[in-house]
């Protein structure tokens, strides 16, 4: 799927559903993730730890698509500007502590 394949599908969900759904949706599949990244960690459960980084690879691909989504819903190009900022002000912040 081309990028604006997908721009449309996320407007599409969001004509069809609201926008609030689409935020609960996001918190939903976060949550998810969230789930089973601490399953992955989790020593009682190392036997299945295949199964949950199967599971995980999927949480993530829905995570990815809800907050691409909401990317594009709060403003893309303002988005992208911060997450350079940010990116840029971490590896600051790793250069000051390796000349310390």
């Amino acid at each position: 799927m081309t990028q604006n394949e997908r721009v449309e599908a996320y407007d599409k969900f969001t004509e069809v559903w609201g926008e609030a759904s689409q935020y609960n949706q996001a918190i939903e599949e976060m949550a998810e993730l969230t789930q089973t990244l601490c399953k992955l960690t989790r020593p009682d459960l190392q036997d299945k730890h295949d199964k949950y980084v199967e599971h995980t690879k999927e949480e993530i691909a829905d995570v990815l698509n809800c907050v691409e989504q909401l990317e594009y819903m709060f403003g893309h190009d303002e988005i992208e500007k911060l997450r350079d900022y940010k990116l840029n002000r971490t590896l600051d912040v790793i250069k000051k502590d390796a000349n310390n």
